[in-house]
Parts: structure tokens; sequence; C-alpha cells
């Protein structure tokens, strides 16, 4: 489990972006990199940098206080 901020959280309708940096942890299992494609879907955030979606099947890992 990993706790972020809401600070570092983005949402966008039903989508959670992260950036990337905050939960490596979690994308280096390798059931969680079959279904992460950093590159499919991202954004640029103006003043929290580059962040990446998080696929339904990994946010029960995240936890935004």
């Amino acid at each position: 489990m990993i706790t972020l901020n809401q600070s570092e959280v983005f949402k966008m309708g039903r989508k959670m972006y992260v950036p990337f940096s905050a939960v490596s942890v979690v994308f280096n299992s390798k059931g969680a990199t079959r279904k992460f494609d950093k590159d499919l879907d991202s954004i640029t955030h103006p003043t929290r940098g580059k962040l990446f979606c998080l696929p339904s099947n990994v946010e029960q890992f995240i936890k935004v206080v």
C-alpha cells in the first residue's frame, strides 16, 4: 500500500493520474507492469509535471490522503 498526498494526484473524470516516481514500487511488480504502459496514457500538468494514468487493477494499492 502506497500513500500519496492529494497534491500529488490529479483526477480527471474517473481517471487518476499520479507521478511515476511516486508509485514506481508498484509498477516494478510483474503483474502490474504487464497492465501498465507508461507511454500510452499520460498528461503533462503545469505544476505537477508528467503524470501517468493508473489502471483500475493498480488503484487498490494507492491510498490518497
